[in-house]
């Protein structure tokens, strides 16, 4: 009777949707964000939600040293007519149904049908000759749709 009064309620908890586990198998690959960024050795680290209920993933993307080179917003397809509200972003063809780019902020953001993704290049992570260009920050941004 004792191991039924533990167990079910463990099995209970167990059958029920993790949001950290979703993630875990997450689009976010740092090998391919390497290749598309041209930047070997970067690792992509979950950043713990502030609340159960949010909706969206970030994730640091950090170099071989651990020096921040990038953030990445993984969420529902849903939350990318939310972030079209913020100002300066110009159109971006060629990535998911729907993408922008601000440039300013060295930012790009897409859909698909079946997520929502927003790159940030940390503010002098790379170096001007080494920064990437338009064409990788596309490839990247596909690479987490």
């Amino acid at each position: 009777m004792r191991l039924i009064r533990y167990a079910l309620p463990l099995a209970a908890l167990l059958a029920l949707p993790l949001p950290f586990a979703a993630h875990a198998q997450s689009a976010v690959s740092a090998e391919k964000l390497s290749q598309a960024l041209d930047t070997p050795g970067l690792q992509v680290k979950a950043v713990s939600k502030r609340r159960a209920a949010q909706m969206h993933q970030d994730y640091d993307v950090v170099d071989s040293a651990g020096k921040d080179m990038a953030t990445v917003t993984e969420a529902p397809p849903s939350m990318f007519s939310e972030w079209k509200q913020v100002p300066d972003f110009e159109p971006l063809p060629g990535v998911g149904q729907e993408a922008y780019i601000r440039p300013r902020m060295d930012q790009v953001c897409a859909r698909s049908a079946r997520a929502s993704a927003c790159l940030t290049l940390m503010p002098m992570a790379f170096a001007k000759d080494k920064k990437p260009t338009v064409e990788q920050l596309k490839a990247a941004l596909a690479t987490l749709l």
